[in-house]
């Protein structure tokens, strides 16, 4: 179960380890003045992975997401756990967006259906591939449009 930072940090680990051992393209890495492991792609891109610990208010199952500090420069893995528990519910790879600082939210929100939802880690690669090259064909597309 993720109730403590320390639960969610040793959860992160543990999906990281799974990560780069089912996807060789993928490293863990720190970045300088960041306690959270990030994700690398082929040593060129860096994937950001968000743990989003589960509570149950009733019949309902409500996620916490928070984004402090905003990484709104990074693709972002998001994870929802199961409620008492510390496996996965779903994963979903985001593409660079603006993103708020704290989302609580139940159900499958609006921006949720902006990702990928991923089936299983070996997908990952491919997913975030896809997203790059999307992400680039967007800013090219805005760089033509000022020119």
């Amino acid at each position: 179960m993720c109730t403590t930072r320390a639960q969610t940090y040793h959860l992160r680990n543990r999906l990281i380890r799974k990560i780069e051992g089912r996807c060789p393209e993928f490293a863990s890495i720190r970045l300088a003045g960041r306690l959270r492991p990030r994700l690398s792609l082929d040593g060129k891109v860096i994937v950001s992975l968000k743990i989003c610990p589960a509570k149950r208010y009733g019949n309902a199952v409500v996620w916490d997401l928070s984004n402090r500090p905003p990484e709104n420069d990074r693709i972002t893995v998001v994870c929802r756990c199961q409620p008492e528990s510390s496996r996965i519910h779903s994963m979903y790879v985001m593409p660079k967006r603006e993103w708020k600082t704290f989302y609580r939210f139940k159900g499958e929100p609006r921006w949720l259906k902006e990702g990928v939802q991923l089936n299983n880690f070996s997908e990952l690669s491919r997913v975030v591939r896809s997203l790059i090259v999307h992400d680039s064909g967007t800013e090219s597309t805005r760089a033509i449009a000022v020119a």
